[in-house]
């Protein structure tokens, strides 16, 4: 059944419908970012942990061409107190559509992996697909608003990765960010593993 879920997306971002839009920062950019949030752990009959975690962020999306985009994604965090590493990264392929005269939807395709490193204890990794979709609007030329809504089909975890923000340009190839993230993640012996944070930083488009 995952793979079938796997396939179908690939086809549907595939024949998504053709569009001639000029505005590209969404689809083509490079984004460096600061996080700052909290780590959470839920074990059951245990309880939860939470600590304060920073770190940074970089992704990047490139068009190729007016429909279909490369997307890759790398975070790395560390928590405050117990210098918990958490370590993502995922590349994948994208379609996009538009609608109307300023608002693009979006699908994305992607392998991911993710790393948890305990100090003392060793890391472990988890790895699979995430499927995504997504909105793109600007409301102004300056403005992007940006939202998505991914499944995590990893093979020992799943779950839901959400996100939300703005970029505002503050020059022809250069904008700020603003972006909440939220993901969580329960794994195969019903752990749950929640990750939340703000991140800032620029964005370089092309």
């Amino acid at each position: 059944m995952r793979i079938q879920q796997v396939l179908s997306a690939a086809v549907l971002m595939l024949v998504a419908g053709t569009v001639s839009a000029t505005d590209r920062s969404y689809f083509s950019h490079v984004q460096l970012g600061y996080t700052q949030g909290d780590f959470e752990i839920t074990v059951p009959g245990l309880g939860s942990a939470e600590e304060d975690d920073d770190g940074f962020t970089l992704d990047a999306s490139f068009l190729v061409n007016d429909n279909v985009f490369i997307a890759a994604e790398i975070t790395k965090l560390e928590t405050e107190d117990s210098d918990v590493e958490i370590d993502e990264m995922r590349l994948g392929v994208g379609a996009r559509t538009r609608i109307g005269g300023n608002t693009d939807l979006f699908g994305v395709l992607q392998f991911g992996k993710v790393e948890l490193t305990i100090p003392g204890v060793g890391s472990a990794d988890d790895d699979g697909f995430v499927i995504t979709g997504g909105a793109s609007i600007n409301p102004s030329p300056q403005v992007n608003l940006f939202l998505k809504a991914g499944y995590v089909l990893f093979d020992e975890s799943d779950g839901t990765d959400l996100s939300f923000g703005v970029s505002f340009d503050v020059a022809p190839s250069a904008a700020l960010i603003l972006k909440y993230r939220l993901l969580s993640l329960e794994d195969d012996f019903d752990i749950e593993y929640d990750q939340k944070g703000f991140i800032v930083g620029t964005q370089f488009q092309f």
